[in-house]
């Protein structure tokens, strides 16, 4: 009893392949929306590292007085005033970093970030 000449195994075949013929059609129909999605994708990736490289910004005070300063390597060892020691190291972009060995022995302020001083003051 076949009234258009194919089996139902034929036609639906013939509707599956042609499903996927529309897929394949309608997928490459806007290339610019696919390169729309990488380049998005690509921005979200590249500011994620970006930000993840980037300094965080934050400073560190420490007050105590300055036990040792070592010219040659530009260490720095402040003791503080709970008895911790913390291991710095000079900069010479750092405000005060010219009267350094004057300070040892004394109390003084310290911000660093990262280990590295920003600004030394007397206190």
């Amino acid at each position: 009893m076949k009234k258009s000449g194919l089996c139902a195994n034929e036609v639906y075949e013939q509707s599956f392949t042609e499903q996927q013929r529309n897929r394949l059609l309608t997928s490459n129909k806007h290339p610019e929306t696919n390169m729309k999605k990488a380049f998005a994708t690509l921005a979200i990736v590249s500011l994620a590292l970006g930000s993840a490289y980037a300094g965080c910004g934050k400073v560190v005070t420490n007050e105590g007085k300055l036990k040792s300063f070592d010219a040659a390597t530009k260490a720095v060892v402040v003791e503080g005033k709970d008895g911790k020691e913390a291991k710095l190291t000079l900069t010479p972009s750092a405000k005060g970093a010219s009267d350094a060995e004057k300070l040892v022995g004394k109390d003084v302020k310290v911000d660093s970030e990262h280990g590295k001083i920003t600004s030394i003051a007397k206190a």
